[in-house]
């Protein structure tokens, strides 16, 4: 099984200000990029640890369209409610599905800041073309710098999460979606300012979506 993650180019996308525009609690949501519509809100677990703080988004049932970038994909856009802090790796663990003759493989997750810049993808998680439903797991937490990676900076806390495929079967029609408790992971580490505050007795806080 391959646990793989790549670099990603910056994308255009034809909604640039829905990001901005749109108004966010702290929590992760289904984001519509054409309107700036937000279409619902996922279950997150949050837990600190020895690095900063990291976070389970329950992404059960969440489909995977077309190409990266299409207006077509889910888009989860987290509000990690620490900006000026850092996305230094990412984990998963789901269930794939195909849907009709489109390959396991091709399901994909995507990771960038809210202006989207450069960022990372998770690559193929499994090695299956088509089949019966397959748990594809990173074993935990990848590390961005274990893999010559650099952190991802977010001035303002907020992650966004594309689920895309790498190549599309049917244009504007789902291609696979991921099963029961599947989840993705974000961890999220302190600038050195931030670090040396929480060595004083600095309070992390915790948050969940209710």
């Amino acid at each position: 099984m391959k646990k793989v993650l790549t670099f990603c180019a910056a994308l255009a996308l034809s909604a640039t200000g829905a990001l901005a525009d749109a108004t966010l609690g702290n929590g992760a949501y289904v984001l519509n990029e054409l309107t700036g519509d937000l279409v619902a809100e996922l279950d997150v677990v949050s837990t600190p640890n020895h690095v900063g703080q990291q976070f389970n988004i329950d992404v059960s049932g969440l489909e995977s369209w077309d190409l990266q970038g299409d207006a077509s994909n889910v888009v989860i856009l987290f509000d990690t409610g620490l900006p000026g802090e850092a996305l230094n790796g990412v984990g998963w663990d789901v269930e794939l599905n195909g849907i009709g003759a489109s390959w396991l493989s091709e399901i994909n997750i995507g990771f960038t800041d809210s202006a989207i810049n450069p960022g990372v993808v998770t690559g193929a998680m499994t090695a299956t073309q088509v089949g019966p439903p397959e748990q594809a797991t990173s074993g935990g937490v990848i590390k961005f710098a274990d893999l010559a990676i650099a952190d991802i900076p977010l001035p303002d806390g907020l992650v966004r999460v594309e689920i895309f495929e790498s190549y599309d079967d049917v244009a504007d029609a789902a291609d696979g979606f991921f099963g029961a408790n599947s989840t993705v992971t974000l961890q999220v580490t302190p600038e050195p300012a931030s670090l040396a505050l929480l060595a004083l007795g600095g309070v992390a806080v915790l948050r969940r979506r209710r």
